[in-house]
Protein backbone atom coordinates (compact mmCIF):
# COMPACT_ATOMS: atom_id res chain seq x y z
CA UNK A 1 0.00 0.00 0.00
CA UNK A 2 1.61 3.13 -0.88
CA UNK A 3 2.02 5.42 2.47
CA UNK A 4 1.48 3.29 4.76
CA UNK A 5 4.52 1.65 5.13
CA UNK A 6 4.82 3.16 8.79
CA UNK A 7 1.07 3.71 9.09
CA UNK A 8 -0.52 2.36 12.65
CA UNK A 9 -2.06 -1.17 12.84
CA UNK A 10 -4.88 0.64 13.41
CA UNK A 11 -5.25 3.14 10.61
CA UNK A 12 -4.52 0.41 8.36
CA UNK A 13 -7.34 -1.40 9.52
CA UNK A 14 -9.72 1.39 9.28
CA UNK A 15 -8.84 2.44 5.63
CA UNK A 16 -9.32 -1.31 4.62
CA UNK A 17 -12.81 -1.23 6.33
CA UNK A 18 -13.90 1.89 4.43
CA UNK A 19 -12.30 0.64 1.16
CA UNK A 20 -14.18 -3.03 1.82
CA UNK A 21 -17.95 -0.92 2.75
CA UNK A 22 -17.92 0.55 -0.51
CA UNK A 23 -19.57 -1.89 -3.02
CA UNK A 24 -17.97 -0.82 -6.10
CA UNK A 25 -14.24 -0.79 -4.42
CA UNK A 26 -15.29 -3.92 -2.73
CA UNK A 27 -15.92 -5.41 -6.43
CA UNK A 28 -13.05 -3.74 -7.85
CA UNK A 29 -10.38 -5.36 -5.61
CA UNK A 30 -11.81 -8.82 -6.16
CA UNK A 31 -11.76 -8.46 -9.99
CA UNK A 32 -8.42 -7.08 -9.08
CA UNK A 33 -7.02 -10.18 -7.51
CA UNK A 34 -8.54 -12.49 -9.46
CA UNK A 35 -7.10 -11.14 -12.38
CA UNK A 36 -3.75 -11.69 -10.52
CA UNK A 37 -4.26 -14.75 -10.24
CA UNK A 38 -5.81 -16.06 -13.32
CA UNK A 39 -2.40 -14.42 -14.99
CA UNK A 40 -0.32 -15.98 -12.71
CA UNK A 41 -1.34 -19.38 -12.86
CA UNK A 42 -1.45 -19.04 -17.03
CA UNK A 43 2.15 -17.74 -16.86
CA UNK A 44 3.03 -21.17 -14.92
CA UNK A 45 1.20 -23.10 -18.00
CA UNK A 46 2.86 -21.35 -20.87
CA UNK A 47 6.70 -20.66 -22.58
CA UNK A 48 6.81 -17.32 -24.29
CA UNK A 49 9.05 -17.44 -27.38
CA UNK A 50 10.26 -13.81 -27.82
CA UNK A 51 10.81 -12.87 -31.46
CA UNK A 52 12.12 -10.00 -33.23
CA UNK A 53 9.66 -9.08 -36.34
CA UNK A 54 9.46 -6.14 -38.55
CA UNK A 55 6.63 -2.93 -37.88
CA UNK A 56 5.33 -4.25 -41.15
CA UNK A 57 4.75 -7.51 -40.37
CA UNK A 58 3.39 -6.71 -36.36
CA UNK A 59 0.59 -4.69 -38.42
CA UNK A 60 -0.30 -7.44 -40.60
CA UNK A 61 -1.03 -9.70 -37.39
CA UNK A 62 -4.24 -7.58 -37.08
Amino acid sequence: MYGFANAPKEMVEDYAKRILSDERQARQLEEQVEDNKTIAAVRELITLDEKKITEAKFKALK
